[in-house]
C-alpha cells in the first residue's frame, strides 16, 4: 500500500497534482494534517470540502483552541470531521503548565520555567470507526476521560 502524507500549506498543489498522481504512485491512502491547510489556523468546512474533492482520505486531529467542540460527523465522502478534538493534560491548569507559574510569568513580564500541573488529568480523543471494504469512516465519536 503507498501512503502519501501530506502536512505543510500547499492546497494549490494538492488540487493541481494529487488526481494523477494517486495512481501514477499507487498511493491508496492520503493523509492531510488539517491545521497546515491553512497556515497553522485550523482547518474549516470550505477547506475540507476543497480538499477532499482533491482525493484525500483523511484529515488528521489537531488542535489550536484546545477546546474540544460537539461537531463531529461523518462528511458526504465518508470522512471523519471533528474541528477541535481538545487536548490532554492537567485537568487545572493552563494549556498543561502550573497556573502558579504562567500566572507569574505574565504579572512579572520575566521569563520563568514552566512546570506541568498536578492532579487529575483530562483526556479528549477521537475514536473513528472505519469500514474495511471502502476506507470510508462509518463512525466518530469524542472521548472525553478524566484520569486521576
Amino acid at each position: 500500500m503507498g501512503i502519501l502524507m501530506i502536512g505543510e500549506p500547499g492546497r494549490d498543489a494538492v488540487r493541481a497534482l494529487l488526481p494523477d498522481l494517486k495512481p501514477k504512485k499507487a498511493i491508496h491512502f492520503v493523509i492531510c494534517n488539517g491545521e497546515n491547510t491553512a497556515g497553522g489556523y485550523g482547518i474549516t468546512a470550505d477547506t475540507a470540502s476543497e480538499l477532499l474533492g482533491s482525493g484525500l482520505d483523511v484529515f488528521t486531529l489537531g488542535t489550536h483552541t484546545h477546546v474540544r467542540t460537539v461537531d463531529a460527523k461523518i462528511m458526504p465522502q465518508g470522512t471523519a470531521y471533528l474541528t477541535d478534538v481538545g487536548m490532554t493534560k492537567p485537568k487545572d491548569s493552563v494549556i498543561g503548565s502550573d497556573k502558579g507559574a504562567v500566572l507569574g510569568r505574565f504579572l512579572s513580564s520575566l521569563p520563568n520555567w514552566l512546570t506541568v500541573a498536578s492532579g487529575p488529568w483530562v483526556l479528549n480523543a477521537a475514536l473513528v470507526e472505519v469500514d474495511e471494504e471502502t476506507g470510508n469512516a462509518t463512525s466518530i465519536g469524542r472521548v472525553d476521560r478524566t484520569v486521576n
